[in-house]
């Protein structure tokens, strides 16, 4: 009875390390763009002012229509919602007695758009005087659908937007973040590729919004094989801004990918001269080598496992 207890415990001992040891090297599931429609383009994407209590602004929207079909637009101004990684959220949803609608004002509310021309759209921005000094946002959203389509059938709406960050001077200006961390896009240490995309999360402690920028080093066992430009994102006050860079190999056979690996990130934090570095680390073992590598040491284990439950039933 003990030698059967003995051979239930080393089974399950084995088992475990054994789907621990495969369980690091699940590889990641592969990240796919998302494609924006290529109906309508708008320019600028984004508009950032700088402004004074007792100051306006007045500027122009540009939406091009690139389809052979006349086109209709309705306007609607909106909060800025923001995915953190984890949920939506509004950055000014906490702000007592405000609303992008009372100060981002657009001169038309719906227009059309004839086939193939542009349409300019005229924006005031004017602050309410109780407002404190900080950052506020709001985009200008646009629904777009044919102009020609018959009522009786369904309409297909696409919506795009142009944002709005506004930055409001005063005595009360806070500029500080940091980065908290860089990574592979799914956190993972060990994987069996190359990674497509990194991920840095940059922290906003002020109360502005911030335009951080950088540049991702990786290095293969002390050797630098590439380098990656972090462009320039906005870090909204308060929240753990995340940001995916995509980092193209130079590196083909799967044999040049095995290796310990390391991205070092340079970032200027998007204030004054304050500049920031972040290191993290990973291993790269492509299937190909890794499958073969799993084979060999599970015969190890085996007969390691055999070995010790022959002796337990000798004794």
């Amino acid at each position: 009875m003990k030698k059967v207890e003995k051979f239930l415990k080393l089974s399950i001992v084995f088992f475990i390390f054994f789907v621990l040891f495969l369980a690091l090297f699940i590889p990641f599931e592969e990240i796919k763009a998302f494609d924006w429609p290529e109906g309508l383009t708008i320019k600028p994407a984004k508009t950032e002012v700088s402004l004074l209590a007792d100051e306006d602004f007045s500027g122009l929207v540009r939406l091009i229509n690139n389809q052979p079909i006349d086109l209709f637009v309705e306007v609607k101004v909106e909060d800025l919602s923001i995915w953190d990684g984890l949920q939506e959220i509004y950055p000014l949803s906490l702000v007592d007695n405000y609303s992008p609608q009372d100060f981002i004002k657009p001169a038309y509310n719906s227009f059309y758009i004839k086939a193939q021309e542009e349409f300019v759209l005229p924006v005031d921005i004017s602050l309410p005087d109780f407002l404190p000094a900080g950052s506020y946002y709001g985009v200008l959203m646009f629904s777009v659908t044919s102009a020609n389509q018959p009522s009786s059938q369904a309409k297909v709406i696409t919506r795009l937007g142009s944002v709005f960050l506004i930055r409001l001077e005063g005595n009360n200006i806070k500029e500080e973040g940091r980065i908290i961390n860089l990574s592979l896009y799914d956190s993972k240490k060990i994987t069996t590729e190359l990674p497509q995309y990194f991920e840095v999360v940059f922290k906003n402690t002020g109360n502005v919004h911030l335009n951080p920028a950088g540049r991702i080093e990786i290095f293969r066992f002390g050797q630098l094989i590439g380098e990656v430009p972090v462009g320039i994102f906005p870090a909204y006050p308060g929240l753990d801004n995340r940001i995916k860079v995509l980092w193209s190999s130079p590196l083909q056979s799967d044999f040049s990918k095995i290796g310990f690996y390391q991205a070092n990130l340079r970032m200027y934090l998007g204030y004054g001269n304050e500049y920031q570095e972040f290191k993290t680390f990973f291993i790269v073992m492509p299937k190909t080598i890794l499958i073969p590598i799993l084979i060999i040491l599970s015969f190890i284990f085996l007969g390691l496992f055999f070995k010790l439950f022959s002796r337990l039933f000798k004794n």
